[in-house]
């Protein structure tokens, strides 16, 4: 499940569990002295598709090709030529202050002529990826509990009702000759006090079974 978000703003909005993800790829220009900084951003679900998408949007014809990405646990980052920690760090820090995970940015250099200077060069990095993240959408990603709950043909409704205050969805409807098979998703953060009051509300006449 998730929400419409902007990490930029709203960090605060974080539950346990909930993290910021990447809806779709983004990507912007920068020029700085002469050099041009095109950056790329995208989801990803792990260091291989991390690899795969940085591969994709590199140029050859580029002098660097610079990148970051945290996804599946793992953090890296890739200064491609470019002084240590002045490139592929900064673009990891821009990932991390804005709590991104399950993204990769890459940020390719045509050199202008002009060198920066190491606190240039992080400047004009960071400022690649930050500028193209603007350009994103972004949504929290809420840890859903799956569960298959049973309940009469009358308590169908309030069920219903019940299951919008915690933010649940149903997904599947099996009716049978005494009741209603639901399977449903739930917040994960919501679940046992959902599954408590549930219970408590219809005097015990809810069951359920949880599912991984």
């Amino acid at each position: 499940m998730a929400k419409k978000a902007k990490p930029k703003e709203q960090k605060s909005e974080l539950g346990e569990g909930e993290k910021y993800v990447l809806s779709q790829p983004c990507e912007s220009v920068l020029e700085v002295k002469k050099s041009v900084f095109l950056a790329y951003a995208a989801p990803v679900a792990d260091e291989a598709s991390a690899m795969a998408f940085i591969a994709e949007k590199s140029k050859e014809d580029a002098r660097h090709n610079c990148w970051a990405f945290r996804a599946g646990g793992a953090a890296r980052a890739y200064d491609a030529g470019e002084p240590t920690g002045t490139a592929g760090r900064p673009i990891l820090s821009v990932i991390e202050g804005r709590e991104l995970e399950d993204i990769a940015v890459l940020v390719v250099r045509y050199f202008g002529g002009i060198k920066l200077g190491a606190g240039g060069l992080m400047r004009a990095y960071s400022g690649a990826a930050a500028n193209c993240l603007n350009e994103g959408i972004f949504d929290i990603f809420v840890p859903m509990q799956k569960a298959v709950f049973t309940c009469p043909f009358e308590l169908f409704d309030f069920f219903s009702a019940s299951l919008d205050i915690w933010g649940g969805n149903i997904e599947v409807r099996e009716f049978g000759g005494e009741g209603v098979r639901l399977t449903v998703k739930i917040p994960q953060k919501h679940f046992e006090e959902a599954e408590r009051w549930l219970a408590d509300h219809s005097r015990g006449k809810v069951s359920f079974e949880t599912e991984n």
